[in-house]
């Protein structure tokens, strides 16, 4: 029967003759296939070969000659400090033999790496030490001196500015004060208890 308020001449659907549409399998994944990717090339670059930085004129002699320039240079340095052997070396050796607290070393630059190598040499053969460097100390590492410890300062000019700062701070607390320098004249070879002579002729 027709359903009240339509038109009587309402055609009714057929569902037996609705044609069905059918997908091809690619239309229905849940993954897009992606094309293939180019081949990628795995081949390692070509390496420069080292020998090529070393075209160019013969050098070999000027080399040998300046490398012995250098050893000899040194060891005249070294056969130098045997003449500089004296009393004030043995103070500075009575100093530290007699210390009852560290070995306290300071240097600034160069000379501050020479510091912690002479610092871990000592502590190794059996003398307390360690390292200070003296732009920390005057911010609070001082505190790390004490009055049984020795100080060891290397400043190859003895004018060192972050050294000469602590000075007075090292002198209040009454600690011996050893200077390795480059300047018999400097302000830290005369503060100091103790000087030893280290100046080169030639570097």
């Amino acid at each position: 029967l027709p359903i009240s308020g339509t038109p009587r001449d309402t055609p009714k659907l057929d569902c037996s003759k609705t044609p069905v549409v059918r997908e091809p399998l690619a239309m229905l994944a849940l993954d897009p296939v992606e094309p293939a990717l180019p081949p990628v090339n795995v081949m390692a670059p070509e390496r420069p070969n080292p020998q090529e930085r070393l075209a160019g004129p013969d050098e070999s002699g000027d080399i040998r000659r300046l490398g012995r320039a250098v050893i000899e240079t040194e060891a005249r340095s070294i056969a130098a400090l045997a003449e500089r052997i004296d009393d004030a070396f043995v103070r500075a050796c009575r100093y530290m033999l007699a210390c009852q607290g560290r070995i306290v070393v300071l240097g600034m630059g160069k000379s501050g790496h020479i510091g912690g190598k002479v610092a871990a040499t000592l502590a190794s053969t059996g003398s307390p030490a360690f390292f200070v460097h003296p732009g920390e100390a005057s911010h609070g590492d001082l505190g790390m001196i004490t009055p049984k410890d020795v100080v060891l300062a290397l400043s190859n000019s003895g004018e060192t500015e972050e050294m000469l700062t602590i000075l007075p701070l090292i002198k209040r607390l009454g600690v011996p004060l050893i200077a390795m320098t480059g300047n018999a004249r400097s302000t830290l070879a005369d503060t100091a208890d103790v000087h030893i002579d280290v100046s080169v002729e030639e570097e």
